[in-house]
């Protein structure tokens, strides 16, 4: 500290005003001048401690407040540095998404054409097979058809013949009854039917007025008409 901590005078002279001697009260104020310097502060000393502490802090706030623009400034930097490189990765990764992308379509067209061409020829062969069993099952159908129209052919042939040769048999055992009839004479085949017809004339004398000799009379001539059938001969596929 610069100068006494007190008024050494001024306390001096107050002693003396106080009936201390002059020397004792010169050497009061001084010793008591000595004991407090560098034990009391003085309101200059606090007013320049004060004023080269503001002059410091404002300095060091000055500092900070440089330093801290110019940790704004860096990271600005930064920050625009690392939008830029956001930028050029997102660019990037954009022109490799769209590549991709067209590499992904384009397979997948190629993929969709293989598919495509794959299915029209197996669609082809399908449809060369069906046609083949088609054509397969058509031809064995016509066979078929043609053996069933062959069999049924044959059929009517054999019914044809079986109705021809049953009218051939009619018509024989017909003609062999008419003969038959004529060999035996009508009167007779008429009486062996129970039809009592006089023929001829003459033969009316011998026929009796009663039923008895009536039918006395038809026995014989019954018996004289299988006789002559059998002297006829048997009639085909009857037993004798």
């Amino acid at each position: 500290m610069n100068g006494n901590v007190i008024d050494t005078l001024r306390l001096a002279n107050r002693l003396k005003d106080a009936g201390f001697e002059p020397h004792g009260a010169e050497g009061i104020a001084q010793a008591l001048s000595d004991e407090l310097e560098g034990r009391v502060v003085t309101k200059s000393y606090v007013d320049t401690a004060l004023e080269r502490t503001e002059n410091r802090l404002g300095a060091a706030i000055a500092d900070v407040g440089s330093q801290i623009a110019a940790l704004g400034q860096a990271l600005d930097g930064k920050l625009s540095a690392l939008d830029a490189k956001i930028d050029v990765t997102a660019d990037r990764l954009d022109a490799k998404i769209d590549a991709t992308a067209d590499r992904l379509d384009a397979k997948i067209d190629a993929t969709a054409a293989r598919l495509d061409a794959k299915i029209d020829a197996t669609a082809a062969q399908l449809d060369a097979k069906i046609d083949d069993t088609a054509a397969r099952l058509d031809a064995k159908i016509d066979d078929t058809r043609a053996t069933l129209d062959g069999k049924m052919d044959l059929i009517d042939a054999n019914q044809h013949k079986r109705h021809d040769s049953n009218a051939r048999w009619v018509i024989f055992l017909a003609g062999l009854l008419f003969a038959m009839t004529l060999a035996a004479g009508v009167p007779q085949y008429l009486r062996m039917f129970g039809i009592g017809y006089p023929w001829p004339p003459q033969a009316a004398a011998t026929v009796s007025a009663s039923d008895d000799r009536e039918g006395d009379a038809r026995t014989p001539s019954v018996a004289h008409s299988e006789l002559e059938t059998d002297e006829a001969g048997p009639v085909p596929g009857e037993p004798r």
